[in-house]
């Protein structure tokens, strides 16, 4: 993947590596693409909770797609210092459904949100399985998708960010 420098747009869809391999995984492309990616898809990457870092690098990134595996702390932390805009979270089909994830900190968001603003929240679920979209708590999230016969949306999920 080094070999394409001025990449724009770049998909890598469930992968479901080892996180030996994911570590290294962005390595070409950060190197050549870090200031001309626009819009990079990572879904399901790793099959377990591993984050991404690289993501966070990519300075004129202004769409990032990722699943909650593969997100955390230390990546919202980088991703505030870009020029990012819209991050969509995606759970599908292939989404392990037996691993824990475990939510972004409420005290992150709130910096990312000091910090970039204009960064826009997605929450999307998708496939068959009957599953919800995993929560930010205080996460600037402005729309949650469900492209699943399952959808199961109920006002006090949907209020429960506005208690606190």
């Amino acid at each position: 993947m080094g070999n394409l420098p001025g990449l724009r747009h770049l998909e890598l869809i469930d992968l479901m590596l080892d996180t030996r391999e994911a570590q290294y995984l962005l390595d070409e492309v950060c190197s050549v693409c870090c200031t001309t990616l626009h819009t990079l898809v990572v879904v399901n990457t790793t099959k377990l909770n591993y984050q991404l870092l690289h993501v966070g690098v990519f300075l004129n990134l202004q769409v990032l797609v990722i699943s909650p595996q593969n997100l955390g702390d230390d990546v919202v932390h980088l991703l505030a210092n870009t020029a990012l805009r819209h991050l969509h979270l995606v759970q599908n089909g292939y989404t392990p459904e037996d691993l824990v994830f475990k939510p972004v900190s409420s005290q992150v968001w709130s910096l990312c949100r000091l910090t970039n603003p204009r960064l826009a929240v997605h929450l999307e679920v998708e496939g068959p399985r009957n599953r919800d979209p995993l929560w930010q708590r205080k996460a600037p999230v402005h729309s949650v998708l469900y492209q699943s016969p399952h959808a199961r949306v109920h006002s006090a999920i949907l209020q429960r960010d506005r208690r606190d």
